[in-house]
């Protein structure tokens, strides 16, 4: 799985937000225990080792740094999807968006990537979900 700098930048403007505060502080803080250990040489956490009972294989994050000379699109959809498009040239295989923004998902099929939105989380108890879904 890879997380765009961009992504890290998003959230860190959205924790200020009363509407998404909560739900910004608590992803950035599970990035920043996954990349406690990120690098120039080592880029990579683990969200979920193997899991044996399960069979369900270790889940890998890479932090996809911009490239030095790199400068980012002035719309921030465009530019994730940009990066995405990027690594799919590089790697060869297809290259699956996973968001829960309808506009970028509608701009990654557009550009040729598949695009899927997980489901969304159960509300706390006595929390109601809202219609724009998690925030």
């Amino acid at each position: 799985m890879l997380v765009p700098l961009l992504v890290v930048d998003e959230l860190d403007g959205l924790k200020r937000h009363s509407e998404t505060k909560t739900r910004a502080r608590g992803a950035l803080k599970m990035l920043d225990e996954v990349f406690t250990r990120v690098s120039q040489s080592n880029t990579m956490g683990v969200l979920r080792q193997a899991d044996g009972t399960l069979g369900l294989g270790p889940i890998t994050m890479e932090l996809l740094f911009d490239p030095p000379d790199h400068e980012r699109l002035p719309d921030n959809d465009a530019e994730i999807v940009d990066r995405a498009l990027a690594v799919k040239a590089l790697a060869g295989r297809p290259v699956t968006m996973v968001t829960y923004d309808k506009n970028m998902a509608f701009r990654a099929r557009y550009a040729g990537l598949q695009a899927v939105s997980p489901p969304y989380p159960e509300p706390e108890e006595g929390q109601a979900r809202s219609r724009r879904g998690p925030q």
